[in-house]
């Protein structure tokens, strides 16, 4: 299962005053859950 997560809003890592900053701010954080089922296939 994934599950993404955008992350500008809420944890920013520079200053959403500047473009540059937005650009750096625009970012997806992806977590991958395995089952313990298929775990070690």
């Amino acid at each position: 299962m994934l599950t993404p997560t955008g992350m500008a809003e809420a944890d920013p890592l520079a200053d959403n005053n500047t473009p540059e900053g937005k650009a750096q701010n625009r970012r997806v954080a992806v977590n991958v859950l395995v089952s313990k089922g298929l775990d070690g296939l």
